[in-house]
């Protein structure tokens, strides 16, 4: 029974079960209803993964010796999440991906075995990551035109989300779509990969319009300074006359191209948009949930920024905010704006992740002992996160909150033992994604970026399975590099 199940097993390509896991697991920040298959998923993984145990177990834990760290800061953060469980409920959320991260290190050990398993299977995630996004690019812009006839897809959000993205959290969605771009600048100007890649002209413009769609501010930062690193390239190039290994000049006149294709394009939606005032219908749930009420099609938004009488900023702050309120009033009623309506201080972005950097500070002074300070206090900060941060009277308080940066959750729960572990393992990953930059280069860039989200967005590490993941495969993407490719 058990050799058939392995000669079944045999036929399955383990790199690309393993790379779909990945994306399945990581996509569902950007897409909802995946739930069911990512189970499925990590059920077939798990089963896979056993059946290809071929080595001794002893010989298993010695493979994890790049990751010791990383699974005692586990350990530890388990512990904090578990002891605050009942005080914090939400963090159940990030408890379950303890397990699933435990399955990926697991499978990573045993199915990835050599310096050609591992290069097989960064080229194949790169190819996930490139078609996924098409996909989601494509489901966002597919939204957005419901939305524009005011129908409302089933998303499952707490409130609907705006413009193109799926998700509440419109800087993950973008993220996902950035990963198909990194991977595809990657692919497409590696002369040494021969993949044929599909639907390249498609992928070129649905991908940018759909993520500057979403409102993400950081999407389109991040798309803007890949197009420009990519004409650095070119600069390069051309002026040392110099050819860069492995990067076709064909690949970046595509590039230009489409950087011209979208800029073009950008402007014509913002400008109509705006000229015409075409505004979106605002349906039930919407109405009901979202706390940034008329802000859901953005081209019109920003395309505001067209009317000589519209100063920058208040396309951002003040007069949004107005209008906005004015429009809540005629349809929810003077009286249910106060809980309707909060402020859109887009232009104080950072403003209010400062003032939480700067009480987690406060915070772990004045309320933590010696002990605390060097093993952490759990995750019950983040009841008084909610008092303190809670916008009153505009909305109910907030139950909780936290600092929205990984490093000082990791000094709040698990004090400086945590905080050291975690940054001694961002820059570990970082130095050994560079020792390996000729396979993992792609990712080394979706890991900075991650970086950048983490610092800004999250609380534990756990709670954004893109970045856990990342640092992970950065911990074991150069274990094989005085190692033959054969294993």
């Amino acid at each position: 029974m058990i050799e058939k199940a392995r000669d079944v097993v045999s036929k399955i390509n383990k790199e690309s079960l393993l790379s779909f896991w990945i994306i399945t697991y990581v996509i569902r920040m950007s897409v909802p209803h995946l739930n069911y298959l990512f189970i499925g998923t990590t059920m077939t993984l798990l089963l896979f993964t056993f059946l290809r145990v071929e080595e001794g177990w002893s010989s298993i834990l010695k493979k994890t010796k790049p990751l010791v760290f990383f699974l005692i800061l586990l350990i530890i953060t388990s512990v904090s999440l578990l002891f605050s469980l009942v005080k914090v409920p939400r963090l159940l959320h990030e408890i379950v991906q303890i397990p699933m991260l435990l399955i990926f290190i697991f499978s990573l050990l045993v199915l990835v075995k050599s310096k050609a398993d591992f290069d097989g299977f960064i080229k194949k995630l790169l190819h996930y990551f490139y078609y996924s996004s098409i996909i989601v690019s494509l489901i966002g812009v597919f939204k957005f035109i419901c939305l524009s006839v005011g129908v409302e897809l089933p998303l499952g959000a707490w409130y609907y989300p705006q413009g193109t993205s799926l998700t509440v959290d419109y800087n993950f969605y973008a993220l996902a779509l950035i990963s198909g771009l990194i991977s595809y600048f990657f692919l497409a100007a590696n002369s040494s990969i021969k993949y044929k890649l599909r639907f390249e002209s498609l992928f070129l413009v649905v991908v940018p319009i759909a993520t500057f769609g979403s409102g993400s501010r950081r999407g389109f930062l991040m798309i803007f300074g890949l197009y420009l690193t990519v004409l650095f390239f070119f600069m390069i190039n051309k002026v040392l006359k110099k050819k860069i290994e492995g990067f076709r000049t064909s690949f970046l006149f595509k590039i230009l191209k489409s950087l011209v294709v979208n800029v073009a394009i950008v402007y014509c939606l913002f400008f109509s948009f705006a000229a015409f005032k075409i505004e979106l219908p605002q349906g039930e749930k919407i109405l009901a949930h979202n706390f940034r009420i008329y802000t859901t099609n953005m081209f019109y938004r920003y395309g505001l920024i067209f009317d000589g009488k519209v100063k920058f900023e208040n396309v951002f702050d003040n007069m949004w905010y107005d209008k906005a309120k004015e429009k809540a009033r005629e349809q929810v009623g003077a009286d249910g704006l106060d809980v309707k309506l909060v402020p859109d201080n887009r232009m104080h972005t950072y403003s209010p992740r400062t003032k939480r950097w700067s009480y987690s500070v406060e915070y772990f002074r004045e309320n933590y002992n010696n002990f605390q300070q060097w093993f952490g206090g759990g995750f019950g900060y983040m009841k008084a996160f909610g008092v303190k941060f809670g916008a009153k009277p505009m909305i109910i308080e907030l139950e909780f909150d936290y600092p929205h940066n990984v490093f000082l959750s990791a000094l709040l729960s698990n004090g400086w033992v945590g905080f050291v572990l975690l940054v001694y393992l961002v820059l570990a990953s970082i130095m050994r994604y560079v020792s390996a930059r000729k396979t993992s280069i792609a990712l080394l860039s979706m890991f900075l970026i991650s970086l950048l989200y983490v610092s800004t967005s999250a609380n534990s590490f756990l709670a954004v399975p893109y970045f856990s993941v990342l640092l992970v495969i950065g911990l074991y993407s150069n274990s094989f590099l005085k190692k033959k490719a054969d294993g």
